[in-house]
């Protein structure tokens, strides 16, 4: 019977531990989903300059790669504007980010004012990005009077 006991002990302590591990998995989990920003493409879902908020909805997006940034390598990135490509390079340092040489390949105009604006911004403020956090599935980059919010594709 003792002999009994005890694989009925070890079998109900073993259930508890394997739910509890799992249970610890699965909370570390939910926090950050998004460890490194290198390894995903993001999608531009909303500008803020000097605050004032721009959010991008479903009809912003005139071609498939409009305001996806993808980092390419381990200096070269690409976010083209609403109709054209542009690209630039990158370092990051913890939770600093350096953008430079970010410029349009192509010269498109958009005939939509708010996606011009966007456009705008983008060229103007890319290389001024300093910092960036993780919010979930959100990239945010930030330049002293603004930022962009992406959300992971």
């Amino acid at each position: 019977m003792s002999f009994l006991s005890s694989i009925f002990s070890l079998m109900v302590l073993s259930g508890f531990l394997s739910g509890c591990s799992d249970d610890n998995a699965q909370d570390a989990n939910e926090g950050q989903i998004v460890t490194n920003i290198l390894e995903e493409d993001w999608l531009l879902t909303s500008v803020l300059v000097e605050n004032e908020r721009t959010n991008l909805s479903k009809n912003d997006y005139p071609k498939e790669m409009s305001y996806v940034l993808r980092f390419t390598d381990d200096s070269n990135f690409t976010l083209d504007t609403s109709v054209n490509a542009a690209r630039g390079t990158y370092r990051v340092e913890e939770k600093s980010i350096d953008f430079t040489a970010y410029q349009e390949l192509t010269e498109i105009a958009p005939v939509d004012s708010k996606l011009v604006r966007i456009d705008e911004i983008l060229v103007m403020e890319v290389n001024n990005i300093t910092r960036y956090a993780i919010n979930n599935n959100e990239l945010i980059l930030y330049w002293e009077t603004g930022q962009l919010v992406f959300k992971k594709l």
